[in-house]
């Protein structure tokens, strides 16, 4: 028996052993109880796969689903996106547009004025007024 000391209950050795064991025994009982559930779940969703891989609907959409998905994959390796066009009217010299020249991502047309500018981008069929 646990003799008081102040406000502390203080157990023997043998019953501490003893409150170990039921705490282990009472994991090992969740665990098992947890492990069946889990069966239950899996056994449940691995019948309904098995159902659905039996409809012809379900591995059609699968089929149609992957072959769009790959196409689009695929595009993307054989057509590279092309440089965006982009006309810089830059009076001073900005890190900005020497960091834009740099990337192969854009083509890079610098205007020296306004009106250079306005001339760019009516060749490019944006017509200003």
């Amino acid at each position: 028996m646990p003799w008081l000391s102040g406000k502390f209950a203080v157990a023997t050795d043998k019953q501490a052993v003893q409150h170990k064991q039921t705490w282990e025994q009472l994991f090992i009982e969740w665990e098992n109880k947890m492990r069946d559930k889990l069966n239950v779940i899996a056994s449940i969703a691995g019948k309904d796969i098995v159902d659905a891989l039996k409809n012809r609907f379900v591995i059609y959409q699968m089929v149609a689903v992957a072959v769009i998905l790959f196409s689009i994959r695929g595009l993307t390796f054989i057509i590279e996106p092309p440089a965006t066009q982009v006309i810089i009217f830059d009076p001073g010299d900005s890190s900005f547009t020497s960091r834009l020249e740099d990337s192969p991502q854009f083509n890079v047309q610098r205007v020296a004025s306004l009106d250079e500018l306005q001339q760019a981008l009516s060749n490019l069929g944006f017509g200003l007024g």
